[in-house]
């Protein structure tokens, strides 16, 4: 049975993760290299918890390369709210196809890349990280407002406006229909978000 809105408690730890297939089960989970194996657990459907089982420390081979992998599939008939908890992790997100209400991310020295849809009219996205590097990509003509509280992090938001203090938005935010909230709060980490 899949409900009209369902929550997903990422618990990844550290490796290479990817959400972007589509599933016509609530969610799927396909692990791959050192990774040891997942846990997925729901007692409602409603709140789903999905977690890393064996070692969450990072596994690097010979060269360099994250042997620890995950690629998450998803449901595209649920309206989702994601939350991450994430260690020395790598995720690439393409949620363009998804209804996303809410991403909620706390992150340690992490590589993270969000492709953002807009088929839900409002998005919020917090993301609370160490030393990360952090690219979202946003339609473009969705309207959005990002605020900042990131310390010594380097910023870069193309195409936004300085509206006040900490605070961007895009030339079209009192006029879309459609509007994505960004708040992000970091240490010494990288953020960029682009209009695309």
């Amino acid at each position: 049975m899949l409900f009209r809105s369902s929550t997903l408690n990422i618990d990844l730890g550290a490796g290479k993760f990817e959400i972007s297939d589509t599933s016509s089960n609530l969610v799927d989970v396909e692990a791959a290299g050192l990774i040891e194996g997942y846990e997925l657990k729901s007692d409602d459907g409603v709140n789903i918890n999905l977690s890393m089982i064996g070692p969450k420390h990072l596994k690097i081979d010979g060269n360099n390369k994250i042997k620890r992998k995950a690629y998450i599939k998803l449901n595209q008939n649920v309206t989702w709210n994601l939350n991450f908890q994430i260690g020395a992790a790598s995720i690439d997100s393409d949620l363009r196809n998804f209804k996303i209400r809410n991403i909620n991310l706390d992150g340690g020295a992490s590589k993270i890349d969000f492709d953002l849809g807009n088929l839900c009219d409002t998005m919020e996205v917090n993301i609370n990280t160490g030393a990360s590097s952090v690219e979202i990509n946003i339609p473009r003509s969705s309207g959005c407002e990002i605020y900042t509280n990131t310390g010594l992090s380097g910023e870069k938001f193309s195409d936004f406006i300085k509206y006040e203090n900490n605070i961007y938005r895009t030339d079209n935010y009192d006029n879309s229909t459609k509007k994505i909230f960004i708040k992000i709060n970091g240490g010494i980490s990288s953020f960029k978000v682009r209009r695309i």
